[in-house]
């Protein structure tokens, strides 16, 4: 009985089929292929019954644990220890790539496990972070189903092979996919990328698995790889249980990165951060967001935000967004003229850092020193505005975005000889 339960692995169908090979004549070699991926998808059915009666699968409890045919369709491993191991290390690896990628989850991020299959990895962020908000998505709408069952406080969507996805745009601070680009073809993966992009808030990070080197490299098709960037093997063993499209990727490290930076400014490559595969990380575009650093006679000008509005009353340097195709120095000038009526020359950048707030918003603030300004400025947007000493910035109500910039400069000038 323990010989039947276990799970056959790849190398087991390889080496079976490599023995068809050897000792069918090549005639009946297509005949036998059929007749052995027949006798396979039957071994699997009756291997899921033994084990849904050895372990009966439970959308309740502790550790939930889906039916055997849902964890195969995962890892196409149906093992019950190894779906929570797997599940387990997965969100470990994960949490060390965010790290790596500058990203932290707090709670109300909204995150999305884009191929949750049956929440392999999900049960286990779920545990950990119960104030985030978690998202699944997948094909398998059983999978789906199992997992609105199972995991409290998710919410969960069945989606297609292609896009789109029924979120609507930037709802995601992250988004990841382990075990899914390992899986679709080259079209798929070209399909969905611009996809996740639209979804992820700016400034949000992307995590994607891919086959490392080390799992391809040995095997027939590595020169092809290596040549091509991308290899999609097929093969009709699980024909009824997965679909065409979704087989056997293996990609090269400078494919995989030239695909994203078609999509994402930045993008970096984790070798072997989930065992035997890599995690390619991207960030798409925050929004930038310029502040002046304006001083006369000792004091810097600071500005407090209407009633009524985003973050009604707090303090804050004069400035706001980049347009796109906007240059940073150029729209800073703008806001300028447009919120103080000054026409402003704009120095060096005295600091750059990337900002997040509860509410989801994230940007990339840039604060320069204004060099000359010609004219009085006039508050022409705000509650009202304030010339003050740098010792005393501290003691105004500034936005959480600002006050890292706020204790330095109060040091610094407070250093200047006066």
């Amino acid at each position: 009985m323990s010989r039947i339960s276990s799970c056959p692995t790849l190398a087991d169908y390889t080496n079976n089929l490599a023995n068809l090979k050897r000792y069918v004549p090549a005639p009946l070699l297509p005949l036998a292929r059929r007749l052995y991926h027949s006798m396979y998808r039957t071994g699997l059915r009756l291997q899921w019954w033994i084990l849904d009666r050895k372990r009966p699968p439970s959308a309740t409890g502790e550790f939930p644990l889906p039916p055997a045919r849902l964890r195969f369709r995962v890892a196409e491993n149906s093992d019950v220890l190894n779906f929570f191991t797997v599940g387990m290390r997965t969100a470990e690896g994960l949490q060390e790539a965010m790290a790596s990628a500058g990203f932290e989850l707090n709670d109300g991020s909204a995150v999305l496990d884009f191929g949750c299959g049956c929440g392999r990895t999900l049960l286990w962020f779920a545990r950990q972070f119960p104030k985030v908000q978690w998202h699944g998505s997948d094909v398998d709408a059983e999978s789906i189903e199992w997992c609105r069952k199972s995991i409290p406080g998710g919410v969960f969507a069945v989606n297609g092979s292609i896009p789109p996805l029924p979120f609507p745009d930037n709802s995601f601070d992250l988004i990841y996919a382990v075990s899914v680009f390992t899986h679709l073809s080259e079209e798929h993966q070209r399909a969905w990328l611009p996809e996740l992009r639209r979804i992820l808030r700016p400034g949000g990070r992307l995590l994607l698995s891919f086959h490392s080197r080390n799992v391809w490299q040995p095997l027939e098709d590595a020169t092809a790889v290596e040549r091509d960037g991308f290899v999609f093997r097929t093969s009709g063993k699980l024909e009824g249980i997965l679909p065409a499209w979704y087989q056997t990727a293996f990609q090269s490290q400078p494919s995989i990165v030239s695909a994203l930076s078609a999509h994402f400014p930045e993008v970096m490559y984790l070798e072997r951060n989930l065992g035997d595969q890599d995690i390619a990380a991207a960030r798409k575009a925050g929004l930038d967001v310029v502040a002046a650093f304006m001083i006369r006679e000792g004091k810097i000008l600071i500005c407090q935000r209407k009633p009524g509005g985003r973050h009604p009353l707090k303090w804050e340097f004069p400035g706001g967004k980049v347009e796109p195709g906007e240059d940073p120095r150029a729209a800073l000038a703008r806001e300028l003229r447009e919120e103080l009526g000054v026409e402003a020359t704009i120095g060096a950048e005295m600091d750059v850092y990337d900002v997040s707030y509860p509410d989801g918003f994230r940007a990339r603030l840039r604060f320069y020193r204004v060099t000359r300004f010609e004219g009085e400025p006039r508050n022409l947007d705000f509650a009202q505005m304030v010339w003050e000493l740098p010792e005393k910035l501290p003691d105004y109500d500034f936005l959480e975005g600002d006050v890292t910039f706020v204790s330095k400069v109060s040091r610094q000038e407070q250093a200047q000889p006066r």
